[in-house]
């Protein structure tokens, strides 16, 4: 095998030492995590510590290019995925300081085919993620295409118009956290305003001021860029080549490399008090619903800069990922502690252990919290088997077209979905608290009597989810037969068969994976498909007509039986 040397470097950035620790334990800590990279030819990833702005540590091993052999190094351009959003944000709310557009214009003014059925969406809405638009990408699945399909931003945009009425009025609500729909449109506004293409525009206006000398958004990934770190995905022990053919930069398509990414979140820290770093650190804002209601999932508080706050063991943490062919790029950034770690590379592997762990010899020491929840230090109250039966059942949560199932085993309540059971303690006043491998808090709050029994489910302070007692049906052999047939979409030019296969209903279209439905109840079909969570057929006396797909960033979807 070739070996090859990890490229350690400092850049014109100050570094500074954390928690008493000498550059040799960083550096030794971090070699350690990375090793694999260090020897052999394999792809490779990248990464830095920064502390108050300044550098701690950073990193670079293994191979940008396997064919010509070169190696990644502190300037290798890596594509960052969903990284992209937060400077598509900073780009659009650059124009708005500039004041070439307006918070509250709608953004009709900006596209002018924009769809009459549409009217009401300001930018500020495209900010704060509560447009009411479908998610383009899940739209276009449902289509039958793939996440791997080539797309450009006209076919994007053309996917956005196929929508028939928005899903709630603009800045009421939020959308699905993934967020490409409202960043798709932000860099084509930002694009029609200035007169010039989204990429030219960022390097002029973002890239060049913050001095990122090797970061920009591209239209097409197989155009030539110097010092590129080529995609590759891993088969079986052997690297091949990943093609990329997403064609549509501001939600993704944004190279950068490890040095300029350490400038990047240099602007985050509160020493840098320049009127640059202020602007960037609008980003950290909160999405807001027009009344002032922040947006919480599971994933935590969305962000102006569409990553998450999430705590992480009792520290308020912010984060995001971003994964496509064989490239992965991660931030953590824990405000409190004015410490940022981040990774990227082209290794085909998700790097968020590599960054978090790096900077683990710093923040062991600052954690509030253990690592994972302790089911032995949780309070809870004594209860009998009785009071815990009232609660089984199966529940359903609407919105999201999802069902889930509660039940008792071992004299304590239990809560299944189609791939995990969570043991359920109770803390009294009906409340129980899951027994999960993390350090989330999960909370089950159930109440109601008789046939309206129900129960909210939060994680870790996330908004609510509603779940609602059902009387689950369970079809016979040949019952189903009434579902069976071809449904057709005419402004997808989609066609799916439906029939019943060993039991199941099952979804087909050409050339796809079947979707495997189980039923919820009389004409509700559940799924774990992301864009066809949940189906539900409508019937014209006793002849199903269409079914209607239902899921988070799908709306008012109608597939009609031919």
């Amino acid at each position: 095998m070739k070996y090859i040397l990890i490229i350690i470097t400092t850049i014109l950035i100050p570094t500074i030492i954390i928690s008493g620790q000498s550059q040799v334990e960083i550096k030794s800590h971090v070699d350690d995590l990375i090793k694999e990279y260090k020897i052999g030819s394999v792809p490779g990833i990248g990464g830095a510590i920064i502390k108050e702005g300044k550098l701690v540590h950073s990193y670079v091993a293994g191979i940008a290019d396997l064919e010509t052999g070169s190696k990644n190094n502190l300037q290798t351009k890596f594509h960052i995925d969903d990284l992209a959003k937060q400077f598509t944000v900073f780009a659009l709310m650059t124009m708005v300081d500039e004041g070439t557009i307006g918070m509250e214009d709608d953004i009709q003014k900006f596209i002018p085919d924009f769809p009459k059925q549409f009217l009401g969406i300001r930018v500020k809405h495209l900010l704060n993620h509560s447009s009411g638009l479908d998610d383009f990408m899940l739209i276009h699945r449902l289509s039958g295409g793939s996440v791997s399909d080539y797309l450009t931003k006209e076919n994007a945009l053309a996917i956005v118009f196929l929508q028939d009425e928005l899903a709630y009025k603009p800045g009421t609500d939020f959308s699905v956290n993934n967020s490409d729909t409202e960043t798709l449109l932000m860099s084509i506004i930002i694009a029609n305003v200035s007169g010039k293409s989204f990429e030219d525009y960022t390097l002029e206006k973002v890239f060049t001021p913050l001095n990122m000398k090797n970061t920009l958004f591209v239209e097409n990934n197989n155009q030539l860029l110097d010092n590129v770190a080529k995609s590759y995905e891993e088969r079986e022990g052997e690297y091949y080549r990943k093609e990329i053919l997403q064609g549509i930069s501001g939600p993704t398509n944004l190279y950068s490399s490890v040095e300029d990414m350490i400038v990047w979140y240099s602007y985050f820290s509160q020493t840098n008090t320049t009127p640059l770093a202020k602007r960037v650190r609008r980003l950290d804002e909160s999405v807001m619903t027009d009344d002032g209601d922040p947006y919480i999932t599971g994933w935590g508080e969305m962000r102006l800069g569409q990553y998450f706050g999430h705590a992480e063991r009792g520290l308020p943490k912010d984060w995001q990922f971003g994964m496509i062919g064989g490239y992965s790029a991660m931030m953590f950034k824990f405000p409190e502690e004015d410490i940022v770690s981040f990774t990227i590379g082209n290794n085909d592997a998700y790097n968020g252990s590599t960054a978090m762990n790096s900077i683990s010899l710093h923040m062991e020491k600052r954690y509030t919290e253990p690592e994972s929840t302790d089911p032995n230090l949780i309070i809870t109250t004594p209860t009998t088997s009785a009071k815990l039966s009232y609660w089984i059942g199966d529940y359903y949560h609407e919105k999201g077209g999802f069902a889930r199932q509660i039940d008792v085993k071992d004299d304590t309540l239990v809560y299944r979905n189609p791939s995990s059971e969570l043991q359920l303690l109770y803390l009294g006043n009906n409340r129980f608290q899951a027994i999960v491998e993390s350090d989330d808090k999960v909370f089950f709050q159930f109440s109601g009597k008789g046939n309206d029994r129900q129960y909210t489910y939060v994680s870790s302070g996330s908004d609510p989810l509603p779940f609602r007692l059902y009387q689950k049906i369970n079809y016979k052999k040949n019952e189903m037969e009434g579902y069976e047939g071809t449904y057709y979409n005419a402004q997808l030019s989609a066609i799916y068969r439906v029939a019943e296969v060993d039991g199941a209903l099952v979804a087909m279209t050409l050339g796809k994976e079947d979707v495997t439905f189980t039923p919820v109840v009389k004409d509700v079909f559940n799924s774990m498909t992301p864009q066809m969570t949940s189906i539900r057929f409508k019937s014209n006396g006793n002849r199903i007509t269409k079914f209607e797909v239902q899921a988070y960033g799908v709306s008012g979807v109608e597939f009609l039986k031919l």
